[in-house]
């Protein structure tokens, strides 16, 4: 029987909602190109020890092809192995780098209110947030989170109104790449009723400059304004190794705007950069130039 009684994690309802969109981006893909949300590693990655450690029935997974998740599922147990490949892994709380001694198996520090969760290097995923209180850290920004009871069950197309915050895990050629797809999430035949869109984000690295890229494909929403009540509102860049920053500047067929350095947060000790309040819109292509 089940036991109503039972309490569920709070970091299981931070996860409900903080991936909805990137999950809801795959069901998308799936249904155009075909594949699974969840699957094993040898699926996307590749590396000598994966086969061996099918055999021996390890635990891990990923969702997607950009998270990967190590779950615990003994009592009391503080911290486990995990295998990582040889591209770059990022613990998605942190931001730290975790695999920085290559391909092998790495010591993981449990924690009863967190899933082991972790970003591969080279892509970028939208997270979004409920609300201003969390209680929970992303890119090592403490998040103060708190559940309200209006907001336990939001459809998709409730947490359209929610902002968008890019988390980009540089590779180390210091480039990144991402989409964000969507749908009117109500109708099943939303590319005939012209309720489809697609932005591609790139990030690239040349000689001591970066640039990030937002390109618009598909804008075919009738009415734009119901696409996202807010725009992409903050950046988490994880290996963000660059020692100083001159300017950041936002380009668009708005205009140009520089944007103020001392509103940054970065991290030494773990290579995060956040770039608050940047407001990049989704109607239209948006490059972001670091200098």
């Amino acid at each position: 029987n089940f036991n109503s009684n039972i309490i569920i994690p709070s970091y299981i309802k931070n996860f409900r909602y903080i991936f909805s969109l990137y999950i809801y981006i795959y069901f998308i893909v799936i249904a155009t190109e075909g594949g699974t949300i969840f699957r094993p590693l040898f699926y996307d990655l590749k590396s000598k020890n994966i086969n061996e450690d099918i055999i021996s029935k390890r635990y891990q997974i990923m969702l997607g092809s950009n998270l990967l998740i190590e779950p615990i599922f003994l009592e009391n147990v503080t911290n486990i192995t995990t295998l990582f490949p040889e591209e770059k892994f990022y613990d998605f709380y942190s931001g730290n780098y975790i695999n920085d001694k290559g391909e092998g198996y790495y010591t993981i520090f449990g924690d009863k209110n967190k899933l082991p969760l972790f970003l591969r290097g080279g892509k970028i995923i939208p997270v979004q947030l409920l609300d201003e209180y969390y209680d929970i850290y992303i890119g090592n920004n403490k998040i103060n989170y708190l559940f309200n009871n209006n907001e336990i069950n939001l459809s998709m197309d409730k947490m359209k109104e929610k902002p968008i915050q890019l988390l980009i895990a540089l590779d180390n050629n210091m480039q990144a790449q991402g989409r964000i797809l969507l749908d009117d999430f109500i109708s099943n035949d939303s590319k005939k009723k012209k309720f489809f869109y697609k932005m591609i984000i790139t990030v690239s690295q040349r000689t001591n400059d970066i640039s990030i890229f937002f390109t618009v494909y598909s804008f075919k929403y009738n009415t734009p304004s119901d696409l996202f009540s807010n725009c992409i509102n903050r950046l988490i860049i994880y290996g963000f190794t660059k020692l100083s920053i001159k300017k950041i500047t936002v380009m668009n067929k708005n205009g140009r705007l520089e944007l103020d350095r001392t509103k940054l947060i970065f991290s030494q000790t773990s290579d995060v950069l956040t770039i608050p309040n940047i407001n990049v819109p989704l109607n239209m292509d948006t490059k972001i130039l670091i200098i």
